[in-house]
Parts: structure tokens; sequence; C-alpha cells
């Protein structure tokens, strides 16, 4: 009776889940008022598990995927059990509180404010959310977008490097509209050259990497023309704070990254002689998350300490547990570190404490289909955490779906 009991539980599904994390528990520990859940390991991290049915018929299922211990199926997730040696893709149906109770002594996990649990995964096959269409410089086109800016009304700005513009793209359009540049690579002060990064500021200005002018532009709203707010050689990655600070990080000799606080005309250099960095994040915690490009590793800068440490990787490598190229970084606010790899054409979720990242996005060969993606530069994540991404060498904006119905 048991058994068929097993076999029921085993198929049936939810559409709405309600789990819980487990961490500080033991591998398989209790978990649960039902003697039947343990906490279940998370493939891709040593701290965190969560509570699940113990007892599935493992012959039924799939190994994950490698590299990224990733799962076909978005209705199922990366996980350790005692009846495998190598990580399988388990139902999110039996993880359900409904199914595993939570111990009454137990505190609820807490969910991030932006609602990205360690459990939440992405949509594997991205939607087009601009350009798509080739190369060119038509409305409904893109040439080598490279820095992406998302705001809270899901507008994309975006650096459409090689027609020198600034284009936005508000959520649902099928063409962009030119906010800065545009008018032929130059030194204007309508004109850009080579732009690399954007991000826009609460009042709606919006502040450009001209790395080929050796300049950072400032466009005011609905400005025609932009001014020169810092003067730098080859400015590649911007980061904006929740005071609106200015984080710009430099790629010429010294390697600096510089701050601009809001309202002031002089910023100042808060590391320097660093490697050659590209995308900066600006964390809510105060510390500085870059992009070591060509030493496959993301650097933390902490301001308040002045230390800088290496939270990601050491060498170039295919695997999960080093990065090949990382051009860009997003850290979310549980302190989930996302990373863009240009050489392994894949986006990778680091969970705290991880020793190996997770694949979310491509990581299927370089390629233009939608679950592919060629020669990726920036992301960036929406206030619900869908994960967008610029995939230059299809010369377009993708999106991921994000599912939290594994989050509380």
């Amino acid at each position: 009776m048991m058994i068929a009991l097993r076999l029921i539980l085993f198929v049936v599904f939810s559409s709405s889940v309600y789990s819980q994390t487990c961490r500080g528990v033991s591998q398989y520990g209790q978990c649960s008022t039902n003697n039947d859940c343990g906490c279940l390991p998370l493939a891709n991290s040593e701290n965190s598990g969560i509570c699940g049915f113990l007892w599935v018929d493992c012959s039924r299922l799939e190994s994950c995927q490698t590299p990224g211990n990733t799962c076909e199926k978005s209705d199922h997730m990366c996980v350790r059990l005692q009846c495998k040696n190598e990580p399988v893709c388990y139902p999110l149906s039996m993880i359900d509180q409904r199914m595993c109770p939570p111990l009454g002594a137990m505190p609820s996990p807490t969910v991030p404010k932006d609602g990205i649990c360690a459990t939440a995964t992405w949509s594997r096959q991205g939607v087009t959310v601009a350009g798509g269409y080739g190369w060119g410089n038509g409305l409904n086109q893109l040439n080598d977008p490279l820095g992406i800016f998302i705001d809270a009304n899901r507008t994309i700005y975006i650096a459409d490097t090689n027609n020198a513009r600034i284009v936005k793209w508000a959520k649902g359009a099928t063409y962009g509209e030119i906010v800065a540049g545009g008018y032929g690579a130059g030194a204007g002060t309508a004109q850009l050259y080579g732009p690399m990064d954007v991000v826009v500021d609460k009042s709606g200005a919006i502040y450009i990497t001209d790395t080929m002018n050796n300049r950072v532009q400032k466009w005011n709203r609905n400005a025609k023309v932009g001014e020169t707010i810092i003067i730098v050689q080859r400015p590649i990655g911007l980061a904006l704070d929740n005071e609106d600070t200015l984080y710009v990080s430099a790629s010429y000799r010294s390697h600096d990254v510089l701050k601009l606080r809001k309202g002031e005309k002089n910023g100042y250099v808060i590391a320097s002689n660093l490697p050659e960095l590209y995308y900066l994040f600006a964390h809510q915690n105060r510390s500085i998350y870059a992009a070591d490009k060509n030493n496959g590793r993301i650097l933390k800068i902490d301001e308040s300490k002045s230390q800088i440490s290496f939270v990601i990787g050491q060498l170039q490598n295919l695997g999960v547990s080093q990065l090949s190229y990382p051009q860009s970084v997003v850290v979310d606010q549980s302190g989930s570190i996302y990373v863009v790899e240009y050489g392994n054409h894949r986006v990778t979720r680091w969970l705290p404490g991880a020793k190996a990242g997770i694949v979310i996005a491509g990581g299927r060969g370089q390629g233009w289909q939608s679950d592919q993606l060629n020669l990726p530069t920036d992301i960036a994540l929406d206030l619900d955490g869908n994960l967008y991404v610029a995939d230059r060498g299809n010369h377009r904006v993708q999106k991921f779906e994000i599912d939290k119905k594994t989050c509380q």
C-alpha cells in the first residue's frame, strides 16, 4: 500500500508549489512533521537544501544535464538523492509544504524583497525583446549591443555600439527609440563613438561610457545633446547605487574604478592598479562587483574597508566551477551572483557560498536558437527577477522569465 501511495505522489503536480529551504539541517535530515520528508542538498551549493519527499522512485528520475547541473523541464530542479550517485532532476511537486509541512519550531525562510529565493529557476527558452532582425541601423535592429539597463517600467536602454547610439525599447515595443547619439560616430556633443555601457538615474538622466572619445557623457531627460562629466582613458562599465552615485571602470593604464556622487562635479578614484575590468554592479551593501574578463574572475571592492577580494573564478575554463571571459555581473538581494560568460556563451548563477555556478541561460553552444547565446556581453534583472541578456553576436536582447513557484 505504501509503495502505491508513493507512486501516486510522484506523478501529482501542483501549479502552485510552496516550498521551504532547510539551511543548517544535515543532508537528508528531518525538516518536516512528515517523517518521509528530508533535507535534499541542492546540487550546486554546499550549504543549502530544500525540504522534499525522500521516497521517490529513483529509476524514473533523469540525471541533471552537464555542465551546469540543469534540468530540461522547468518543473524540476537539480538535487542530490541517496539513491543516485549523480545529481538528478527532482519534480517540484515533491517539495510542496502541503506534502512536507514545516516543523513547528523551524522559522520560515526569509525571502528577499526581490523574491528571488535559492530555488528560483528561469526559462531556458529566451524571448527576443529588442533587435533580432540581423545587424543594421533600422529602429528594429541593433549592431553589436554591448551594455543594457532595465528601469522600473521594464524599459530597456541599450548601448548600440556600432551604431554609435543609445536606443530605448519600451516594454512590448517592436522597435526602439534613439535617445542619445545616432548622428554617426564622432566627438560632437550630439554624437557618440563606440559607447559600451549605459545607466539611467531616478530623474531619467542617461549616463554613457563614450569609450572611443575617452569620456563619460550625461544626457538629461529629453536632451538633444550630452555633456561631458568625466574625462578618462577608455571608460567601459558603469553602475549606479541607490543614491544615484555613479561608478566607472577605466581600462587604460592604471585600470581605475572612479566614483562620482550625485550633484558633484569631480569624481575620484576608489581603486586603482587593477586588472582590466569590464562591467560593474553596485550592491546595496555598498560593495562594487566587477568582471575581470581576461583573468576569468569576479572582483568585489569594499570601499568602506578599502578591501578588494576575488569572489568567483581563478582560471579560464568550461566547467561550472570556473569562468571563461566573464564580462558582466549582477548580484541579487540574497547575495546570489549572476555572471555572463562571453567565452562560454552562457549565464551562470552562484548561490552564496557555492563552489560552482548553475547555468540559467545559454550554455548549449554558440548559436542563434532561443535557448542559445552568441558572445553575450551584459545582463540585467528587472524588479521581478526576469533576466535580460545582451546577445551581441545575434544583435538582440533576450529575456528569460523567472519562475518563483518554489519561493514563499
